[in-house]
């Protein structure tokens, strides 16, 4: 992929996005991956996220091809205990 299809790319996942601010909890729990991710489809890429109260952290954008299991990494993500 070349510099042209990122910038095609990258203003459709951000307008993505920003519409989770108002249908966040419309999409489907993985909680099985990690308890309260969600996964939008947007084009050929899927938003990884955390939906609380006021705010949606995003932890990843990833091809939907690739493997998300090697691309998320739950160790790194915020302790849910304290939000």
């Amino acid at each position: 992929m070349g510099p042209r299809a990122g910038q095609k790319i990258c203003p459709r996942v951000a307008r993505a996005i920003e519409s989770l601010a108002t249908g966040a909890l419309r999409f489907p729990l993985y909680d099985e991956v990690y308890r309260g991710l969600r996964r939008k489809r947007s084009g050929q890429h899927h938003i990884y996220y955390l939906a609380f109260k006021g705010r949606v952290e995003v932890l990843n954008v990833i091809h939907v091809q690739r493997d998300p299991g090697l691309h998320l990494k739950a160790e790194t993500w915020p302790d849910r205990s304290e939000q």
